[in-house]
């Protein structure tokens, strides 16, 4: 049906999107580790890394299929959480 091929498409554009996410983090991993506040355990250089690769790994995941449309929506409402907190805490610029 036409709402199976659009959430096709919906979820390998989500796919997409966080494969962008793991990307910048490769690319401008030299100053990811300073975004890691140093009192978690087991240090800055380890969550940098750790979230790189699951950045990579949850895109796998979106576009093989495995993850479902209602976990990539309850995904996306905790990264807009997570920012709408920081919105309330005055830690965001927008």
């Amino acid at each position: 049906s036409a709402l199976a091929r659009s959430e096709a498409l919906f979820a390998r554009s989500y796919g997409i999107c966080v494969i962008s996410f793991g990307v910048v983090h490769v690319v401008y991993f030299s100053g990811l580790p300073a975004w890691v506040p140093k009192w978690i355990p087991p240090g800055q250089v380890f969550w940098a890394v750790t979230t790189t690769v699951c950045f990579f790994l949850a895109a796998a995941a979106v576009l093989s299929g495995i993850v479902s449309v209602l976990r990539q929506f309850l995904s996306w409402c905790g990264l807009s959480d997570s920012v709408q907190g920081r919105r309330s805490l005055g830690l965001a610029s927008t």
